[in-house]
């Protein structure tokens, strides 16, 4: 750690204050050379062995947040020894981060023990896998680090268990059982990074069992959803359930697959697991001898069987005796009557049975499936496996895209029909996130101050020494030019002291904290979601604390994807955070500003406090079923926040579902629809902000469409919510590609709020079209690749699963909804907050059941030229 502190901040969005002090500064450091006392890496006695068993969940990680970490400390002591566990990383400003954790080392046995450290952004995880970590062991020292016991380098590739690393603009999957489940399909193109044409992402299959589940909820922040299959719940540690407790409350994604034989959650009976008192009070009925024929169209495109008389167990629920928060999900096809209700069938004919079930826990969701996965997939009933993940699991996991299988992949690119990437649009990558909560100082970022201080000290550096030394040459006062210099370092440092003391008080006139921060709410709930980022000024030298309220939060230092910053301090510091601190951090200050991230949980208050509601009404969603199905919303919405939004959209998902997917007849071609439709229809309407202010109620009926239509499983209607989105942030973004409008890493500024708007509805948005266009078989021109960097643990996707109202509002100008405190102070904070608040609507059991569809067998289509 280095003795004297030196202020010469290198990063755009440095304070002023630090910046301008930079050549007085310089003037110190010639005149009294910095000392610095290098910490020594401590060695290891012997005694204690440190080992990396894995780096992320089976050696699965994604850099840019919190990622999992299991150590293995051995103990060679003849006693139990207390110590503090340490992983260093290097922050954005080059300091040192040391995560601690606490644990008693027992002679001659392993200890394994989880830790949680931010790893900095990377658009490479592979290169990051073998970058060398410290891990240190201290004496515990009634909570301080004592004597340092032993220290070693690990990385990633050296783990125990090594695994595939995820990239940043990747899902992860994480599968609690040793199957696959036609997950894979998600991974890409013939098992290779590429990702598949329809797919604007690429997700990894990460398989687990529940002791390789971490102990805390910053684990689960890389998971993008959890499948739940062929594994024993009562192996669920406690601290472990309690982990996974809070990452679903806080938007994670359970899907529990329920085995066709045994029962191993103990459904309506007594509780096996920590998660129990979350399932429903009723067990389904279990159905065997099923025909595998009879659930294919929920489970595949093609009517092909290796074994047509194949048969299978499910397990069906009751809607009648399913009681809340449970609610119906998923079901196999059942026939109607022309009034559009439901068929009668018999009791043991699983025509119409309901296999899936769905609860809301706080932002998140569990999901319970009757069809056993696993058990299909083993069974190998179709060439290129069973069930088709477009067709099973889209709608399980609020996912949308066309998933050809491997074979049909091959057919379309022998045959020349398959489109290959044609450009890829970032979603503002870290750069526009950077921005918007970059602190303003005179009217324009702490960036603008860093230029000036620049062309400051060139102008000194030319004045003091060359033109200087030149002119007196010329009249011959060259020993004179001593005197030039120190008089130029004297006006110079004089104008750099009082640019620092303006930027003081230009900074402290104004608000300490600038954010850009997602807001969600659901009408009703106690508990507000935010993830937010934003800089802090802080003022003092050496350590200041920068806290966010509720212990539950989390709060990091943070540096903008995709690489981060590559300036650092010359001074780095090296600064402890504690593993169960998980809501402030003690970090070293120099008189600039920081970046932080937080991911928070809590009830909103103040001004926050009055969200949109439904105005001393009631928001009605009526449907009609028949030849022709319908939906309507009527009722009225009104807020009485004391700002004005400058962008509003309203998202209406009806209670109808969209009809699944299935391949296409034409002639002698038989092929799917190039393009992947939504999980049901909606609405999506602009409303101008002037429509919608403080206390002015906004009638529903009139903005979202009146009564929509539905045909063929699809709106037409003027603000159909497919056509819309396509409109929206699909059209507009390929015109201008198309038209070479798009400058390179500047894109994202002409689509600022487009692009806030998308990160709340991203696994939603329309994906590419993969396929030529052929005769006779409509299509679209292709899309574009949009890449995200961040912001998915605020994905509002699965909210298009289930009957719902979504208000989408930007506010601008206003404080963090977020309590911020700095050395113990709540501070004045000003920026973006996006609001997205849903109002839950009721589900209609029988329109959750698809209507029957003729399934038929893929047949490649033949070559054709492309004349586009």
């Amino acid at each position: 750690m280095t003795l004297l502190r030196r202020s010469i901040p290198t990063h755009g969005t440095r304070s002023a204050c630090g910046l301008s002090s930079v050549l007085a500064t310089i003037i110190l450091i010639m005149t009294f050379p910095a000392r610095g006392s290098a910490q020594q890496m401590g060695s290891s006695t012997g005694d204690i062995e440190i080992a990396l068993e894995n780096m992320g969940i089976e050696g699965s990680f994604r850099p840019g947040s919190y990622v999992p970490i299991r150590l293995e400390i051995r103990n060679r002591l003849d006693a139990p020894t207390p110590v503090q566990i340490v992983f260093e990383v290097s922050n954005n400003d080059g300091d040192i981060e040391q995560y601690s954790r606490p644990a008693l080392l027992s002679p001659g046995q392993p200890t394994l023990k989880w830790l949680y450290p931010v790893l900095a952004p990377t658009s490479s995880a592979d290169e990051l896998a073998g970058v060398p970590f410290t891990v240190r062991v201290y004496e515990d020292d009634e909570g301080a680090f004592g004597r340092e016991l032993a220290s070693w380098k690990v990385d990633a590739t050296g783990a125990t268990r090594t695994g595939q690393p995820v990239e940043m603009t990747e899902d992860m999957l994480v599968v609690v059982g040793d199957g696959s489940l036609g997950l894979l399909a998600y991974e890409g193109m013939n098992n290779t990074k590429t990702p598949l044409p329809s797919m604007n992402q690429r997700s990894i299959v990460v398989n687990t069992s529940p002791q390789g589940l971490p102990d805390d909820p910053r684990g689960y922040v890389g998971v993008d959803a959890m499948i739940w299959s062929n594994a024993d719940p009562a192996e669920l540690g406690l601290e472990t359930a309690r982990a996974l407790r809070s990452w679903i409350e806080r938007g994670g994604r359970l899907v529990i697959v329920l085995d066709e034989n045994e029962d191993r959650w103990g459904l309506g009976g007594s509780a096996r697991s920590a998660l129990s008192d979350l399932l429903p009070d009723e067990a389904p009925r279990q159905l065997r001898n099923v025909d595998v024929r009879a659930a294919l169209p929920v489970l595949s495109k093609s009517d092909e069987l290796r074994n047509p008389t194949a048969q299978m167990a499910l397990r069906l629920f009751d809607e009648k005796t399913l009681s809340p928060p449970w609610a119906p999900f998923a079901a196999l096809p059942a026939a109607r009557n022309f009034d559009g209700s439901l068929r009668a069938s018999a009791p043991d004919d699983p025509t119409g049975g309901l296999y899936a079930v769905q609860r809301r826990l706080g932002f998140g969701w569990i999901v319970l499936c009757g069809i056993d996965a696993d058990a299909i997939q083993r069974r190998q009933l179709q060439r290129d496996g069973l069930p088709q993940a477009d067709v099973f699991w889209n709608r399980l996991l609020g996912r949308r895209g066309a998933l050809p299988t491997s074979m049909q992949l091959k057919a379309y690119d022998e045959n020349k029909q398959l489109r290959t990437a044609s450009s890829i649009f970032n979603m503002g990558s870290g750069e526009m996130v950077r921005e918007f909560s970059s602190l303003k100082i005179a009217g324009g970022t702490a960036g603008t101050w860093t230029l000036f201080v620049l062309i400051l000290f060139i102008v000194y550096g030319a004045l003091a020494c060359p033109i200087s030394f030149y002119y007196l040459r010329r009249k011959g006062r060259v020993r004179y030019s001593w005197m030039a210099f120190a008089g130029f370092a004297i006006v110079f440092t004089v104008i750099a002291l009082i640019a620092s003391t303006v930027g003081r008080r230009i900074i402290s006139s104004g608000a300490p904290v600038s954010h850009l921060t997602f807001l969600d709410v659901v009408d009703g709930d106690m508990t507000a979601r935010a993830q937010s980022w934003f800089s802090a000024y802080l003022e003092s030298y050496g350590t200041t604390e920068v806290m966010v309220e509720g212990q539950e939060n989390l709060i990091s230092t943070w540096s903008a994807p995709p690489n981060g910053s590559l300036d650092r301090f010359p001074n780095s510091d090296v600064f402890r955070i504690p593993n169960r601190t998980t809501n402030r951090m003690d970090i070293p200050s120099r008189g600039t500003s920081a970046h932080f991230t937080t991911l928070w949980s809590g009830e909103l208050s103040d001004d926050w406090a009055d969200m949109p509601n439904d105005a001393g009404g009631e928001i009605v969603q009526s449907a009609s079923g028949g030849e022709i199905d319908s939906f309507k919303l009527s009722g009225r919405i009104a807020h009485g926040l004391p700002w004005a939004f400058s962008r509003v959209r309203i998202i209406q998902i009806s209670p109808f579902i969209t009809p699944l997917p299935r391949y296409v007849p034409f002639k002698d071609v038989s092929r799917e629809l190039p393009m992947a439709p939504l999980p049901a229809p909606g609405t999506f309407s602009a409303v101008a902000p002037e429509l919608w202010r403080s206390g002015q109620g906004l009638d529903l009926e009139t903005f979202t469409g009146g009564r929509q239509r539905i045909q063929n499983g699809r709106n037409n209607g003027e603000l159909a919510l497919n056509a819309e989105l396509a409109e929206n942030y699909r059209d507009r973004l390929r015109k201008q590609n198309d038209l070479g409008l798009m400058i390179p890493g500047e894109s994202w500024r002409e689509h600022r709020e487009e692009i806030l708007e998308m990160y709340a509805i991203y696994d939603m948005l329309p994906q590419r079209s993969f396929l030529l266009d052929e005769s006779g078989i409509p299509n679209t021109a292709p899309g574009i690749h949009r890449r995200r960097w961040l912001g998915r643990e605020s994905d509002c996707s699965d909210w298009f699963l289930q009957p719902c109202l979504m208000v989408i509002g930007i506010l601008e100008g206003v404080p963090s909804p977020i309590p911020i405190r700095i050395d113990g102070e709540l501070v004045e904070s000003d920026g973006t907050v996006v609001l997205r608040w849903m109002h839950p609507l009721p589900v209609d059991g029988d329109l959750v059941r698809p209507r029957p569809r003729t399934l038929q067998s893929f047949q490649a289509p033949p070559p054709e030229v492309d004349e586009s």
